[in-house]
């Protein structure tokens, strides 16, 4: 028995058991571990130190540390209240949309005035013979063919010789201005598109100049005097589009409205305007070429 316990104590003496130190160690350094004995007895006792069991170091130790990251969850929403409201009670005011955008900008309304002239009580006429020379009359009719030579006494050429004159229509009895007058012996509206229908040409019908006449509608209280300008208009013709003949021009006033009182004149003039280089010659009082002004 004494032999079979020794065999046993050097066998456990031989079993070491190398338990962890808490912390890092030293390198250079080796812990001594603590080796327990079992004794025949069975209580355990600190061993003494075996002079022939192997030595053992120790290796250091490592300690690695972990960062676990944890994600929260998101906060849960309000609860939704499912409470009826009061009866009678005002709903929430909602405030209204606030506008950011570009200025609005107010478009002016445009109003479009239609006049309309009232009835005239005189129609126009035709520019006529009259007493048989200047001042010629505004006729109610025309007749007969051809040009007449109306200033036969000046020149052989058919129709009217206009000129230029330094005044224009300033003076309607100046040598330059042609006028064809109605007398006025009842209150007279004249209302509506004026204009004058004329038939003209350049002297000897030469297709390659360029002829003009200016005209105005007047009011006179004495046969060429007195007068106050209802209307006005000119116009500028190429021969070459008449060929060897009288051509038909139009010369418009415009819009007007104006009453004569009984006693006045109304008064057709015309000239040729300064800035022409010719004369222009002017056919009327005939069917053939029936000049006229007229209202529309």
């Amino acid at each position: 028995p004494a032999a079979a316990t020794s065999a046993r104590a050097a066998a456990l003496a031989a079993t070491t058991v190398v338990l962890p130190m808490i912390g890092p160690e030293p390198q250079d350094v080796a812990a001594e571990r603590v080796v327990e004995e079992v004794g025949a007895d069975g209580l355990d006792r600190a061993a003494p130190p075996n002079p022939t069991a192997p030595v053992t170091t120790a290796r250091p130790t490592t300690t690695t540390t972990t960062t676990t990251t944890t994600t929260l969850p998101a906060p849960a929403s309000a609860p939704t209240s499912t409470r009826r409201p009061d009866v009678g009670a005002m709903p929430p005011t909602v405030p209204p949309p606030t506008t950011t955008g570009a200025a609005v900008t107010e478009v002016p309304t445009t109003m479009t005035t239609t006049t309309t002239l009232p009835p005239s009580t005189f129609d126009g006429g035709y520019l006529g013979a009259g007493s048989g020379g200047a001042p010629f009359g505004l006729v109610g009719s025309v007749g007969g063919a051809g040009a007449i030579n109306w200033d036969s006494g000046a020149n052989p050429d058919p129709g009217l010789t206009l000129t230029s004159g330094p005044t224009g229509l300033i003076e309607l009895d100046a040598p330059n201005v042609v006028a064809w007058v109605l007398p006025v012996t009842e209150t007279t509206r004249v209302a509506g598109a004026a204009s004058l229908r004329l038939h003209v040409a350049t002297p000897g019908f030469t297709t390659d100049s360029l002829g003009g006449v200016a005209a105005g509608l007047s009011d006179c209280a004495s046969l060429l005097a007195s007068c106050t300008t209802i209307g006005a208009g000119q116009m500028i013709f190429s021969q070459e589009s008449f060929g060897n003949d009288f051509g038909a021009v139009t010369i418009d006033f415009g819009a007007v409205d104006h009453t004569l009182a009984p006693g006045h004149h109304l008064v057709v003039s015309m000239t040729v305007p300064q800035s022409m280089p010719t004369d222009t010659w002017i056919a009327f009082g005939t069917a053939d070429y029936p000049s006229r002004f007229r209202l529309v």
